[in-house]
């Protein structure tokens, strides 16, 4: 009944306690033991308040645009702003399973060798990430763009949420995924901030993106409605990651875009873009099935979609001679249980 939204936030708090609780035993076992020392002076102090003042300000800023994005949508229409949230969280699904953790695992190795004499190998290991992520990330962004009505019709489209409703998620959806890729981007080079110590950097593309994002959001909202808002807050995405790989690039030295790196760009776009011409075959040959059947009968549709997309895109990797691919299924094969991968 009227209830039942109480029942799913207690539910949520109950799920964040548990994660806590599952989390101190590990803590225990690793053989950490906190006592507490009030030395204001400690060196470490400094350093926290000077990288970590920037850092609390940059994830002010970063949610400041997602309030005036709300508060713009609440201008437009009724529902404006629950159908931003639908599309949003949609959005953040390949971010929050596949970049933040790529983004964890690569932080230790960008640790590591920040730490070293002239830093290293880090601009070798920020080159290979940084082709990994948009390897990964460009396919993901042309495939969620194609399928942004089938992908909100399977997960929302359930009771009261109509296919009008779908469709307008869908998008909305589809504009904000243009910047998947972008995001994606940004959320692994953060992490080679963070282990150089640079917390000015993002702030400062952060602040810039905010500035733009205010400038543009009020125009596009008014002459595009709910589309131009959402067309602003992708191009600030855009806008963070060209400033974060240009200092990275040009004032840090750390990433190489060279004609190698424009060769391997060429070759995955051509990848992505025959995969995305085979998907849109696929949605538009399997349509009918989509519409006509039950929630299984869409979520198989959307697997058999998602399946000969990510093995056309190999494919056609592999076959331009992408060492990414080879490197993704050599990874496959050695989680597979009784395989010790190539011989």
């Amino acid at each position: 009944g009227e209830r039942a939204i109480y029942v799913v936030g207690i539910a949520t708090a109950v799920g964040f306690l548990l994660q806590f609780l599952v989390l101190v035993p590990a803590t225990l076992s690793l053989g950490i033991r906190y006592r507490p020392i009030f030395n204001f002076r400690h060196p470490a102090i400094k350093k926290l308040l000077r990288l970590g003042i920037p850092l609390f300000l940059y994830l002010a800023v970063a949610s400041a645009s997602s309030v005036m994005e709300r508060n713009l949508a609440s201008r437009l229409s009724a529902g404006a702003v629950s159908t931003l949230s639908y599309a949003l969280r949609l959005f953040t699904v390949p971010s929050n399973f596949m970049a933040a953790p790529l983004a964890i695992v690569a932080y230790p190795g960008f640790a590591r060798e920040a730490a070293r004499v002239r830093r290293g190998e880090l601009g070798a290991q920020v080159a290979k990430i940084f082709r990994l992520v948009i390897f990964l990330f460009l396919p993901v962004t042309i495939w969620t763009v194609i399928n942004a009505l089938v992908v909100t019709r399977l997960l929302y489209e359930h009771g009261r949420f109509l296919s009008a409703n779908s469709l307008l998620t869908a998008r909305v959806l589809a504009v904000y995924s243009v910047g998947i890729l972008p995001n994606a981007i940004a959320m692994v080079l953060l992490r080679c901030y963070f282990a150089v110590e640079d917390t000015i950097t993002p702030l400062f593309a952060e602040t810039l993106a905010l500035i733009s994002f205010v400038l543009a959001a009020p125009i596009l909202s008014r002459h595009f409605g709910i589309g131009g808002l959402v067309a602003a807050r992708a191009s600030a995405f855009f806008l963070v990651t060209g400033v974060l790989v240009y200092v990275l690039a040009r004032r840090k030295a750390l990433l190489n875009l060279d004609w190698d790196f424009l060769n391997f760009l060429i070759r995955t776009v051509v990848a992505s873009s025959g995969m995305g011409v085979i998907s849109w075959l696929g949605l538009h040959l399997l349509n009918g099935p989509f519409n006509s059947g039950g929630t299984m009968v869409r979520f198989m549709v959307a697997i058999m979609l998602m399946a000969i997309s990510g093995a056309t895109y190999l494919f056609l990797a592999r076959l331009l001679k992408l060492g990414e691919a080879r490197q993704i299924w050599t990874t496959v094969l050695g989680i597979l249980p009784g395989n010790r991968g190539p011989q």
